[in-house]
């Protein structure tokens, strides 16, 4: 499936959300994104005491450089993969929808595995101004 028809721009997200909790990928317990072991409330810094949720912004950053797979539609805040970030995101048969005015950038170098996943954006912005490679 082409990387046009996997996009869905816009969708049919909305409702008010909470306050947002900035969380940045460390992956060091598994590459699974429901296992709180494997996010950080600083770049770089230890377990967080949660998953991401439609308020959170979530960060993929090179302190964080490992393998992340969905293994659950997500709904999350925002995605920054930016420069420094190189290994994979795979999102399988997996959605992401990123919420209402979220923004999605792919800066970096990574890897975003599509699968038969779908990401959602609605009134956001798109960057893919990065070398991310997506398949």
């Amino acid at each position: 499936m082409s990387l046009a028809r996997q996009l869905m721009i816009p969708s049919l997200v909305s409702g008010s959300f909470g306050a947002a909790t900035d969380l940045y990928w460390v992956g060091d317990t598994s590459t699974d994104t429901v296992i709180p072991a494997n996010w950080s409330l600083t770049d770089g810094g230890g377990d967080a005491p949660k998953i991401p949720d439609a308020n959170d912004p979530v960060h993929y950053t090179a302190s964080g450089n490992n393998a992340c797979t969905l293994t659950t539609d997500v709904s999350w805040g925002s995605i920054d993969l930016p420069a420094g970030y190189t290994a994979t995101l795979t999102l399988g048969a997996n959605d992401v929808t990123i919420r209402d005015g979220g923004d999605v950038t792919f800066a970096g170098g990574g890897v975003v595995d599509m699968g038969s996943g779908t990401l959602r954006l609605t009134n956001g912005s798109f960057d893919n101004s990065g070398q991310t490679t997506w398949i």
